[in-house]
């Protein structure tokens, strides 16, 4: 047995990590969690670029264009210790549990605005322009560092050019959702 062969099999397949059997089925052909992750990487991606779209949409819609740069230095104010705050989570607790946190937090407050905007349409605009800023790449990044943290060094390669071509498609994919609804 290689070497290379002989460290995956042992140091990665004891602490949890996919090694590159993981990644393809007997025949070859990709296998479900890469599959999966590339869907995922494609969800996320699409509700970045659209909530991106609806965040500028809505936040010029209420508020006037004078106001963009104020809101997007509170936003960057905020989003300092959001990623601070994840980094040293993920050191602790691992970047699984930190990403799934984040896309639950990420969920509610869209929810939260939902029912927000008929009530106070101004008040929504800046809590969704804030909550974009600041969370949308903290929650983008622990996504990706979990998506790293699964493979080997050996396999990552591979599965970075699969889970990434899913991410692309999945922002093109939002950006024509956005559009598509914008027209309707």
């Amino acid at each position: 047995m290689p070497w290379r062969d002989h460290f995956f099999t042992t140091s990665y397949a004891q602490s949890g990590i996919m090694t590159r059997d993981a990644l393809s089925s007997s025949d070859g052909t990709p296998g479900a969690p890469l599959g999966l992750l590339s869907f995922l990487a494609a969800l996320v991606l699409a509700q970045q670029v659209g909530s991106k779209v609806v965040r500028d949409a809505l936040f010029l819609a209420q508020a006037s264009a004078a106001q963009l740069p104020q809101a997007f230095l509170f936003g960057a104010l905020l989003s300092v210790p959001l990623v601070l705050g994840a980094a040293f989570l993920s050191t602790r607790i691992g970047p699984r549990r930190v990403a799934a946190a984040c896309l639950l937090l990420n969920s509610a407050l869209f929810v939260v605005e939902f029912v927000l905007l008929p009530r106070a349409p101004l008040a929504t605009a800046w809590l969704v322009y804030l909550h974009v800023v600041a969370l949308g790449g903290t929650t983008l990044s622990s996504f990706f560092s979990n998506v790293s943290e699964l493979f080997d060094p050996h396999s990552a390669r591979q599965a970075s050019v699969r889970v990434t071509a899913g991410a692309a498609i999945g922002g093109a994919v939002g950006g024509l959702c956005v559009s598509l609804i914008a027209r309707a």
